[in-house]
């Protein structure tokens, strides 16, 4: 229920997201159209390509991306469900929210403690590690 309830906020902010982005020029694929596209597809209900797109976004930076993958790993939407990869993705995304978005960070806390829930202390350390050896592909 908790990420579901995440997920409708993620919906949200993806939707002022791609409102601002609306007058963008989509020159070449870059993470804004991965991110675009994977929204369409997540709400036309298909998760395995919003999962596929939010992935290529996600990797190429994007917060928005890495906040909604670690969404879908924490639901099992698109992909199988697995915690320690959606709190890799939840502290990925933390590092790169700007500062000043204490809503976003504080979300952000709340999903990461959730998802920890369901980790040994062990598999937490190891996310935590991928997170911070993690590097954007671009």
């Amino acid at each position: 229920m908790f990420y579901r309830v995440a997920m409708a906020l993620v919906r949200f902010t993806i939707s002022v997201f791609m409102g601002i982005c609306a007058f963008a020029n989509p020159v070449a694929a870059d993470p804004t159209q991965d991110l675009a596209v994977g929204y369409d597809a997540y709400l036309r209900g298909d998760h395995d390509e919003a999962a596929a797109r939010f992935l290529e976004a996600a990797e190429n930076g994007n917060v928005t991306a890495q906040d909604s993958l670690g969404v879908m790993y924490a639901n099992g939407e698109g992909v199988r469900r697995d915690y320690a990869l959606a709190l890799m993705w939840f502290e990925i995304a933390s590092g790169n929210v700007p500062e000043a978005d204490t809503l976003w960070r504080a979300r952000l806390a709340d999903f990461k403690a959730g998802a920890a829930i369901h980790l040994t202390p062990a598999q937490v350390s190891e996310a935590q590690k991928r997170a911070r050896e993690w590097k954007p592909a671009r």
